[in-house]
């Protein structure tokens, strides 16, 4: 699971139970958070104890009646309405797995839990839903340009499976393409060359050592933020339109939207590549990945994304597609 939130944490035990508090200790880890870890000679040797909390992904809200225990000693509890949990398990036990039926489950495998301490650790579970157990590669549209009449051929492999395409791809697109704009099949005109596809690797936000360069907007700013972005990358007015009339209502469903552009060489290898020929001379390719937020909080240290535009000379071509991350 790679999905993206951002929570600040303190835990305090009072009476043997983890209660948290909202300060300032760091970006939390996508799925969860080792809070803390202290020797605890008050547990019984060959033992340790597992506290903390599980929340909602998309509101920091507690997750009730979470399971959450280990298989090799068939020890479990459940999370109250608080969404806190305490379990004492086996020192030996060192896979701890966080269940409920309806939410993505999280298992905690590379941590090291030592005889008699007490672990405090923060979990964040996202709700499951079957249309996104293939993921969308949303509206990819290629437009193409020439100073003059130009016959092409395009052929186009995407990370997946095609599920639409228009006009129609049989082993590829031969087109014309026209110095008026667009494209030309036989006696057909086309704006633009469009696909979408559908894969079971899905994709995620760039994340390294906790942290991501992208953009967080506010659901109102949508609009700006698009137009903004895109001239920096080169768009034209009308590629510009056809982008945000598309993802700007799609963006706006949460209070904020989470962004990231993957563009050119990224596009080729993690999107789909692309083989033109004769070969355009300037090529400009983005591909969105965005989620909707309730909160402004990412859960990674976020770093405004460098954006680079692009020469357009001769024959040009550009792509814009993008991906919901669930």
């Amino acid at each position: 699971m790679k999905s993206i939130l951002f929570c600040i944490v303190t835990l305090t035990i009072i009476a043997n139970k983890p209660v948290f508090a909202l300060e300032d200790l760091g970006p939390i880890p996508l799925e969860y958070s080792i809070v803390s870890d202290t020797l605890d000679e008050s547990i019984p040797s060959g033992k340790f104890i597992l506290e903390g909390r599980v929340s909602m992904f998309s509101s920091d809200n507690p997750l009730v009646a979470v399971k959450v225990g280990c298989t090799s000693s068939n020890t479990w509890v459940r999370t109250t309405k608080d969404g806190l949990f305490r379990v004492e398990l086996a020192a030996t036990d060192s896979v701890v797995y966080f269940y409920k039926k309806g939410w993505n489950e999280v298992v905690i495998e590379d941590y090291i839990f030592k005889d008699r301490h007490r672990v405090a650790v923060q979990v964040y579970m996202n709700q499951v839903r079957e249309e996104y157990d293939k993921q969308v590669k949303r509206k990819p549209v290629i437009y193409l340009y020439a100073d003059k009449n130009l016959k092409a051929s395009v052929r186009l492999d995407p990370k997946g499976t095609f599920i639409f395409t228009y006009p129609r791809y049989e082993d590829g697109w031969d087109i014309e393409v026209l110095k008026t704009g667009g494209v030309k099949i036989g006696e057909k005109e086309y704006p633009y060359l469009f696909w979408e596809a559908e894969s079971e690797t899905k994709l995620s936000f760039p994340v390294v050592d906790g942290k991501m360069t992208g953009f967080m907007v506010d659901a109102g700013s949508v609009v700006p933020f698009l137009e903004e972005k895109l001239t920096l990358l080169g768009f034209l007015d009308k590629e510009k339109a056809d982008f945000i009339t598309y993802w700007a209502p799609i963006l706006k469903k949460g209070r904020f939207a989470l962004i990231h552009f993957v563009v050119d060489d990224d596009y080729e290898d993690q999107i789909a590549s692309l083989d033109i020929t004769p070969k355009p001379e300037s090529m400009r390719r983005v591909f969105m990945l965005c989620a909707t937020l309730d909160t402004p909080n990412s859960g990674l240290d976020l770093e405004e994304q460098e954006l680079t535009s692009f020469e357009r000379k001769g024959f040009t071509v550009v792509e814009w597609g993008g991906s919901l991350i669930e």
